[in-house]
């Protein structure tokens, strides 16, 4: 009866065991449940300030929205119109500079290159071999 009772009190003590283990996780699957239940109606609390601080507020988000939109378009405005002036002025220039470079010269105007390539021979009198 020694083996009995030995497998008799191994049962028993497991089997209280397992009852204190569902006891406790039955407690703390309350607790949770608790927990839990607070933060949500905590959040519910938290969400419905953010929305009635949105709905205030969102006129005024979107009013400053719209000024900076046209702050936005005016700038663009006056950067394109100041681009687009610089573009046409160097697009003259650069005209001007091929036109000069590439037209021909008129017969009448001073021809500067002509001083930087012409060079001066000098002459010398060829020696009287026969001289005295």
């Amino acid at each position: 009866m020694g083996i009995g009772n030995f497998f008799k009190n191994l049962f028993g003590t497991a089997k209280e065991t397992t009852k204190e283990t569902v006891n406790k996780a039955e407690e703390f699957l309350d607790t949770t449940k608790g927990n839990l239940s607070e933060a949500v109606a905590k959040a519910e609390t938290t969400l419905e300030k953010v929305k009635e601080t949105a709905k205030e507020k969102a006129p005024e988000v979107i009013e400053k929205a719209e000024q900076v939109a046209e702050n936005v378009k005016e700038t663009l405005s006056e950067l394109t119109e100041k681009a687009s002036a610089t573009v046409e002025n160097t697009i003259d220039t650069i005209r001007d500079n091929v036109h000069n470079y590439t037209a021909p010269k008129n017969k009448f105007e001073e021809d500067d290159s002509a001083d930087e390539t012409t060079e001066f021979k000098t002459y010398q009198k060829p020696s009287d071999e026969n001289a005295d």
